[in-house]
């Protein structure tokens, strides 16, 4: 007579660590999808703040070149008085 006392697997003795190995790589699919998805978000965001930083770079261009054009204004007006 045998009596068994843990868990038999009469069909497949490897059932449980193929179920464990199936979980695990699910769980690091679905968190490499996590990762893309931060990423693109991140990306985005870092995009976004380079598109305000050139902008805000090209505004205080454009207020130089007016400054500097109206001081040649005003030296040419002052050389010609």
């Amino acid at each position: 007579m045998c009596v068994a006392t843990g868990q038999t697997y009469a069909d497949d003795p490897d059932k449980e660590i193929r179920e464990h190995y199936r979980q695990y790589w699910e769980h690091q699919r679905e968190m490499e999808k996590a990762d893309q998805e931060n990423e693109r978000e991140r990306r985005k965001a870092h995009e976004e703040m380079n598109r305000e930083e050139r902008k805000h770079y090209q505004e205080m261009e454009r207020k130089a070149a007016k400054r500097r054009a109206e001081f040649h204004r005003e030296r040419e007006k002052a050389y010609r008085e």
